[in-house]
């Protein structure tokens, strides 16, 4: 069962697919600048005061208290690491990397870097609900990393893996890179 995009790409060609997959893209924000709507500034629910500076060093001094935090920078390091590998593999190379390194066809290569996006999909809903529950947030963190990097390290340089294991494997690592979603709301 080949996925959408290896449909489209098949049926288009690459560059077609991308530029179908880029209108899509705008499609999906022209819908969410009609239908999205923030909460309305001119009502006040729950006497929820809007937080709207209305000064210029106001702003400044809020760039600044965020840039000095280094709670901050640590997380920004954090999900710039652990979504990194994912993105460049997946978004980049992936394919490519799989059927010259490993010896896939191109359909194969979609279905593992499908099973990526999927298991960051189940994830990103998963360590949410993880850290929220046990309030786990700073080992679930950690753990994931560490998981990360060893699942990243086995697709890398184990030389004989079958697709139902790297299917597995970039489904396991799609879910454990997904980790971050939890530092946005820290």
């Amino acid at each position: 069962f080949p996925n959408p995009f290896s449909l489209a790409i098949e049926t288009f060609g690459w560059r077609q697919a991308m530029l179908l997959n880029f209108w899509l893209g705008v499609l999906m924000c022209i819908f969410a600048l009609i239908f999205v709507r923030d909460f309305p500034l001119k009502l006040n629910q729950n006497n929820v005061q809007p937080l709207v500076p209305n000064n210029k060093a106001i702003i400044w001094w809020s760039i600044k208290k965020v840039i000095t935090n280094y709670q901050n920078l640590i997380l920004g390091l954090y999900a710039f690491l652990m979504s990194l590998p994912g993105l460049f593999f997946c978004a980049s190379w992936g394919i490519l990397y799989l059927q010259e390194t490993k010896g896939l066809l191109k359909v194969e290569g979609s279905y593992i870097i499908s099973a990526n996006m999927i298991g960051t999909i189940i994830g990103s809903y998963l360590m949410g609900w993880l850290a929220y529950k046990f309030n786990v947030y700073k080992l679930l963190l950690i753990i994931c990393a560490l998981f990360v990097f060893i699942t990243f390290w086995i697709v890398v340089s184990v030389e004989n893996l079958s697709l139902p294991n790297f299917i597995i494997l970039f489904f396991i690592f799609g879910l454990i890179a997904s980790a971050q979603v939890v530092i946005y709301p820290l």
